[in-house]
């Protein structure tokens, strides 16, 4: 399988500090690419890492928001990945539309009401999103 983790433009890997979330997704990472999937990873231009490909846009656009949606759509633009996997807390829903794949985003944080308004905008609804705590999974639901 092919998969795609989109983390943010800022992080650089390897991690210059603590971020358990990425790390978390590092992790993942390498645990699928060491079963033999090929895994990329879109973030920072200063990333790399072992058995892993690493992917940025060409530039940094000066904005936190527009170097991430650059970088999404350029995950999205390529169409050999089976899966992509969003470590984003809305962003992904803003461009999920322009890929039929299957799009899953693990919630870090609690959704909010730009969540859910970003949410409405993915018509395709390919976007599945993963809480990973059963507390976090009850609080979506109420």
């Amino acid at each position: 399988m092919n998969i795609a983790h989109l983390l943010p433009y800022t992080a650089t890997f390897p991690l210059q500090k603590h971020n358990g979330r990425y790390e978390w997704a590092l992790r993942l990472a390498m645990i699928q690419a060491a079963k033999g999937h090929q895994v990329t990873i879109y973030s920072s231009p200063k990333s790399s890492g072992k058995n892993i490909e690493w992917k940025s846009i060409d530039i940094n656009l000066g904005d936190k928001t527009a170097n991430n949606l650059s970088l999404i759509k350029l995950a999205l633009s390529n169409d050999s990945h089976d899966i992509y996997h969003s470590h984003f807390d809305y962003l992904h829903y803003l461009l999920a539309d322009q890929t039929s794949k299957p799009l899953l985003a693990t919630q870090h944080w609690f959704p909010n009401k730009q969540t859910a308004e970003a949410a409405k905008l993915n018509k395709k609804q390919n976007v599945y999103t993963i809480a990973p705590t059963t507390y976090m999974a009850k609080e979506d639901r109420r």
